[in-house]
């Protein structure tokens, strides 16, 4: 009966201990946070914090989580002339990390999705797809999923401004529950394989004319964007961000600047020693996530980068070319005299 009081006693004074240590971290948590509410990543993050990507919270809402958390700044990014932090994922304490695995273990149960699926007929994917959902992109897949019976709600990538300042959903392809994806991706194949051959070559025809006229006003902004980029550069940074189907930035509907985002990428690979960095970095830490290791590596080349667009974004300075002899000039100087003097010469 002693022994076992003995252990009662000590898980008791465990438990103490980790609940002291909870609210020890939590406290520099809250002391750590600048005058905005965020903690800054280019610093070193204090002892007994922990930094949570934003891919790994998926669709756990942040504002409902049972304990603190702060936002995790990575870096500045400019648009229009305007620095914005950029934001990726939380800082927690270390305590908390735990219950924040198994909140997002269970986000949602198989019959949570289905009855989420048939409540909502669009679904915001923009800060992370649910767990048990797969978006399929795509357009008229509506109509397949019916006929098949299979639950589905429109994807919701992002929200622009219309007409007299009211939000328009940007959508592309349908959630369904992960054990539908392949039976949907079947049909959209058998769909596609009785499409005939001719009608077939003309979508794909239309398809090549878009991608091309898209690549050539994306060429054509980058200039004006930056008047000084090298000749033909422009095509090169163009054809790479917006080749069909690649998911690249100069697609995307929800980038609020993408030719800067293009054209800083394309600087970073081809005028820095971005890849030779990550592979370092990826050499020297080999657990790290490969989104911890890319922004190190963008974080080390972001002075050579932004250097690099600032000289671009200047107009050529104009060429210095000799000044011509106007006709009275010459007319003058042939009659004898100084070019604008009143007098002959004595």
């Amino acid at each position: 009966m002693r022994t076992g009081r003995k252990r009662k006693d000590r898980s008791r004074k465990r438990g103490l201990g980790t609940l002291k240590r909870r609210r020890l971290q939590r406290r520099v948590l809250a002391q750590s946070t600048n005058v905005y509410g965020d903690i800054d990543l280019r610093t070193p993050l204090p002892e007994g914090l922990v930094h949570v990507h934003k891919w790994e919270l998926r669709s756990v809402r942040i504002e409902r989580l049972p304990f603190p958390t702060v936002r995790a700044v990575i870096g500045l990014r400019e648009s229009r002339g305007n620095w914005y932090p950029e934001i990726d994922g939380i800082v927690i304490a270390d305590l908390d990390a735990l219950l924040l695995t198994k909140l997002i273990k269970n986000d949602l149960s198989p019959a949570e999705v289905r009855d989420r699926l048939n409540r909502n007929t669009r679904i915001d994917i923009s800060g992370g797809l649910p767990n048990g959902m797969v978006h399929i992109r795509g357009k008229r897949l509506q109509p397949i999923a019916q006929q098949h019976g299979i639950d589905f709600a429109t994807a919701v990538l992002g929200w622009t401004q219309s007409y007299r300042g009211r939000r328009k959903a940007i959508t592309d392809g349908i959630l369904v529950h992960a054990n539908d994806a392949d039976t949907l991706k079947r049909a959209i194949q058998e769909h596609e394989d009785r499409i005939s051959p001719a009608v077939r070559e003309r979508r794909r025809q239309a398809a090549e004319k878009r991608a091309e006229k898209k690549t050539q006003e994306f060429a054509l902004a980058t200039r004006r964007r930056y008047p000084s980029i090298p000749e033909g550069e422009e095509f090169v940074v163009a054809k790479h961000a917006t080749q069909p189907g690649s998911g690249r930035v100069g697609l995307s509907t929800t980038a609020l600047d993408p030719v800067r985002l293009a054209v800083s990428a394309h600087v970073r690979w081809t005028r820095t020693d971005y890849a030779e960095i990550r592979r370092t970095l990826r050499d020297r830490f080999p657990a790290s996530p490969d989104d911890q290791i890319k922004t190190q590596a963008r974080c080390a080349v972001r002075g050579k980068v932004a250097a690099i667009l600032t000289s671009w974004e200047r107009c050529p300075a104009a060429v210095a070319r000799p000044e011509s002899v106007s006709t009275k000039a010459l007319a003058e100087s042939v009659r004898g005299r100084a070019p604008g003097s009143q007098f002959g010469q004595s």
